[in-house]
């Protein structure tokens, strides 16, 4: 009997997500991103997932695997007792919206990145500006 729990995410580009994925690894413990990689589980069950990223409780990974216009969140929640779903969703969401934020202004529409602030509550102020 499998464990796996699938949860639907809002993150659509692989770029943005391994990024996000790596900003908040420390964090929470995971390990650098694998990608196309085996989501392991209790007693050895595994899946696919196109990135993969394993925690500190040996033997479970968590994945994202691609579905129709979006990704999916793939772990064995039964065995990662440390990291709280909502929490490292809720981290992995801001950290998308960063980086999906700077590959579309900045990368693809020209602007440049002056100020970026971190503020006490978590928030993010950017500062962009188009030369014209």
């Amino acid at each position: 009997m499998s464990h796996f729990t699938t949860i639907k995410t809002a993150f659509t580009d692989a770029e943005p997500l391994e990024k996000a994925l790596a900003d908040v690894a420390a964090r929470f413990g995971l390990s650098a991103v694998r990608k196309n990689a085996i989501v392991s589980g209790w007693q050895g069950i595994t899946t696919a997932a196109e990135l993969v990223v394993s925690t500190r409780n040996a033997g479970y990974d968590l994945g994202f695997k691609k579905e129709t216009g979006h990704y999916a969140l793939v772990g064995d929640w039964y065995g990662i007792k440390d990291i709280k779903q909502d929490a490292l969703n809720q981290a992995l969401t801001q950290r998308y919206a960063y980086h999906t934020t700077v590959q579309k202004l900045v990368e693809e529409q020209g602007f440049s990145l002056v100020e970026e602030e971190q503020h006490e509550t978590g928030a993010i102020h950017l500062v962009l500006r188009r030369s014209v």
